[in-house]
């Protein structure tokens, strides 16, 4: 499946990291844990980050977990305002090749 990380590190690897962007509401079992934060869905972080990192990742791999606090909100609010479907967040346990990479576009607005 592809997966999407976003990140102001221009890199071919994208590794797990605890950082100064992780808060309380993450799935609780990856708190404490150096983990790799990944989306279902391109185009969706703006010039918040420089780069859109497309990862390849086997839905089945025993490394990729989906959080479930934020599927449950995000389904919430698609139930309570109509909304398409919502994008699904997943962290990973590991290291993984990036794809393709992206870099943010300011007169566009949108990474190219």
């Amino acid at each position: 499946m592809r997966l999407f990380r976003y990140t102001n590190v221009d890199a071919l690897v994208v590794s797990p990291q605890v950082g100064g962007h992780r808060h309380g509401g993450e799935d609780p079992r990856a708190v404490g844990k150096a983990v790799l934060w990944l989306s279902d869905c391109s185009m969706m972080m703006h010039p918040l980050r420089t780069f859109e990192c497309e990862v390849e990742i086997d839905e089945d791999d025993p490394l990729l977990f989906v959080d479930e606090r934020a599927k449950a909100m995000a389904r919430g609010a698609q139930r309570m305002f109509g909304a398409g479907d919502p994008p699904l967040w997943y962290w990973y346990e590991g290291s993984i090749d990036v794809s393709t990479r992206r870099a943010w576009d300011s007169p566009t607005s949108c990474y190219i």
